[in-house]
């Protein structure tokens, strides 16, 4: 399992942080794994919130999945 540190913009930073959003549309340039931590940094303020890679979909341009890019499902632990 692998830590990625990405950076996050407003407003999906905090839509992550706070569990509202449950993914990430990300290129695949990373090699992303189910069970991966995602470090997500805010490039202005420099926060940081983290979850892990529950799923990942990809080679689906049938719909409208642009090919070398995933939709990573994101959990955190309790």
């Amino acid at each position: 399992m692998t830590v990625h540190e990405l950076k996050c913009i407003s407003p999906y930073f905090e839509d992550v942080r706070s569990k509202k959003k449950r993914f990430e549309l990300r290129k695949d340039d990373r090699g992303f794994s189910v069970g991966d931590t995602l470090v997500l940094i805010h490039p202005s303020s420099g926060e940081r919130t983290s979850a892990f890679v529950t799923y990942i979909l990809k080679d689906c341009p049938q719909f409208g999945l642009m090919p070398d890019y995933v939709i990573l499902g994101l959990g955190w632990k309790l």
